[in-house]
């Protein structure tokens, strides 16, 4: 998408510290949300999908995921996103992402890295979220985000 900075549009990183680490990536700190334009009375939908990188293009695979009211589902314990990011933010915190200048407090904690799949799943692989806003008439606001995140698979045994 022109006129993007992924995860830089959605939150302030200034306060998080990554360190990778023997196949784990811990996080600590607290970031800022920052989407402007958005209000709390928004609908905030959103999609990932996985693609891979084959023949010299990004392709689609059948892993895919998508949500018409991300705030309804962003601390619930069941939906996808909670147990790698929602739960880690403190409860007190715990408003959606369409709150300008709403600031999450992480508990410290560990992103592993490593999973295990059914099926090969070798190669250079790219996690593409979007998010939009719609307004309380239903009315899209006019700037989508999407994050990219890039990595490569490998088969470890």
């Amino acid at each position: 998408m022109p006129d993007n900075n992924g995860i830089h549009d959605l939150f302030d990183m200034t306060n998080i510290t990554m360190v990778y680490r023997e196949g784990r990536v811990y996080i600590s700190g607290n970031s800022a949300c920052k989407w402007e334009g958005v209000e709390p009375t928004d609908r905030i939908t959103s999609r990932g999908e996985l693609l891979k990188f084959q023949q010299g293009d990004w392709q689609p695979t059948p892993i895919s995921a998508s949500t018409d009211d991300f705030c309804a589902i962003q601390f619930v314990p069941t939906s996808l996103t909670y147990p790698v990011w929602g739960r880690h933010i403190n409860p007190e915190d715990r408003k959606c992402v369409n709150n300008f200048g709403q600031i999450y407090h992480y508990r410290p904690f560990a992103f592993n890295t490593k999973y295990m799949f059914s099926h090969n799943m070798e190669g250079r692989h790219k996690i593409v979220v979007t998010t939009a806003a719609y307004d309380t008439s239903n009315r899209k606001r006019p700037k989508e985000r999407c994050v990219q995140i890039f990595g490569e698979f490998v088969k470890v045994n």
